[in-house]
């Protein structure tokens, strides 16, 4: 089972998983190569293959956007065509849903919330599937499905309840040489710059306040008339007939609201 592992979330987490599935590839998209710290954690875990994605068109596209992660699944997903990729790895987090849009993007299942995953035999198919670990809601699961798909990895690590069997994988932690690095751009992707999606265009709308004139009843009547108009009962001040003394002049009423 061939897995690519994505750097930059979860590290430690993720790479350990990974190597437990098969030959694992570690994949950084980031200005900066990997730190030798991250290249001993590799060399550590038998990962022989790293791939550092870089390009000044990233960091302009990186910088104007507001969701990240698709970019991130552009990239991942050109890069999926050039490489033999069975379990695709990356890192889960409480905001984080890097993991779901690669699957929909590569059209695969996946998993969040994962703790820990291991392969299981050959079915009939001739597919291997993953035995998964997985923290849910109400504790803890373990799933079985298809090799080909996405997991999304805590940082906690397996927890002991439904603990998955120990497995041997074929990296061999005992070889602990540093990882070679290659360097891929853009055009090595195949992609364009101005493939990278962009953020869609929000328009932000303007605060409504709406300001009515006011207007005037030069007669009592006239306000009494309007107000039966608007299902609004007139005082008793307002009836024909009222005593004058109670009446408020006419030049002092004035009535806010519309036509």
């Amino acid at each position: 089972m061939s897995v690519l592992a994505l750097l930059g979330l979860a590290d430690q987490a993720v790479v350990r998983l990974a190597t437990r599935l098969g030959e694992t590839t570690a994949v950084q998209i980031a200005a900066a190569s990997p730190s030798a710290e991250t290249l001993d954690l590799l060399a550590k875990y038998g990962v022989s293959r790293v791939i550092h994605i870089w390009d000044p068109a990233l960091l302009t596209a990186l910088e104007s956007s507001q969701e990240q992660e698709l970019i991130y699944v552009a990239v991942l997903t050109s890069l999926v065509r050039h490489v033999d990729v069975t379990t695709l790895v990356v890192g889960d987090a409480s905001h984080a849903w890097l993991g779901p849009a690669l699957a929909e993007d590569l059209d695969l299942p996946h998993v969040t919330g994962v703790l820990d995953a291991v392969p299981v035999e050959l079915g009939k198919s001739g597919a291997g599937d993953v035995l998964v670990q997985r923290l849910c809601l109400q504790g803890v699961q373990r799933l079985r499905g298809p090799g080909r798909s996405v997991l999304a990895v805590l940082p906690y690590g397996p927890l002991p309840q439904l603990a998955l069997p120990s497995t041997s994988n074929g990296n061999s932690a005992a070889r602990a040489v540093a990882p070679s690095v290659e360097r891929w751009s853009l055009e090595k992707l195949g992609l364009h710059p101005e493939d990278l999606p962009r953020s869609l265009l929000k328009l932000l709308q303007p605060e409504r306040c709406s300001v009515f004139p006011s207007r005037e009843f030069e007669r009592i009547e006239d306000l009494a008339v309007r107000l039966r108009q608007d299902g609004l009962a007139p005082p008793e001040s307002l009836r024909s007939g009222a005593d004058a003394d109670d009446v408020q002049p006419a030049d002092d009423l004035v009535i806010d609201g519309g036509d």
